[in-house]
C-alpha cells in the first residue's frame, strides 16, 4: 500500500473481505449443488422402469424356440435330441406315464383260486 500511495480503512478491506468470502461460498454451494443434480440424475436413469406395453407374441418365429441362437447351436441341440441317450430317457419317461396313468396294464403274477370240485 505504501508503494501505491494509497489508503484504506480497515472497514472496507474489512467489507471486501467479506464480499469475497460470500462470493466463493455461493460458487461452492453451487458446484454442490450441481454435483447432487447429477448424481441424482444418473441414479433416476439407472432405475429399473416398469413397462406397460406387451411385446407382441405373434410377430416372432415360434419354430427357433426360445433359445434361437446361431446355426451351430441348433445343430448341437438336434444331435443331443436324437442321440440314444435322450431318446431312451423319453421313452422310460413315457412308459412311466402310460403305467401311472393306467393305459398299460401289469400281467397279473397271482393264482386265482379255481373250483376243483
Amino acid at each position: 500500500m505504501k508503494i501505491k500511495k494509497v489508503s484504506f480503512k480497515w472497514s472496507e478491506l474489512y467489507h471486501a473481505k467479506l464480499k469475497r468470502m460470500e462470493e466463493a461460498e455461493k460458487e461452492a454451494g453451487e458446484r454442490l449443488k450441481n454435483l447432487y443434480q447429477k448424481e441424482s440424475a444418473r441414479k433416476r436413469s439407472r432405475q429399473v422402469r416398469v413397462l406397460d406395453k406387451v411385446p407382441p407374441s405373434s410377430s416372432s418365429n415360434k419354430r427357433s424356440g426360445s433359445n434361437a441362437g446361431s446355426k451351430l447351436m441348433k445343430k448341437v441341440r438336434k444331435e443331443y435330441l436324437n442321440c440314444l441317450e435322450v431318446k431312451n430317457l423319453k421313452a422310460v419317461k413315457m412308459k412311466r406315464t402310460a403305467q401311472c396313468s393306467g393305459l398299460i396294464k401289469k400281467p397279473r403274477t397271482t393264482l386265482q383260486a379255481t373250483n376243483v370240485f
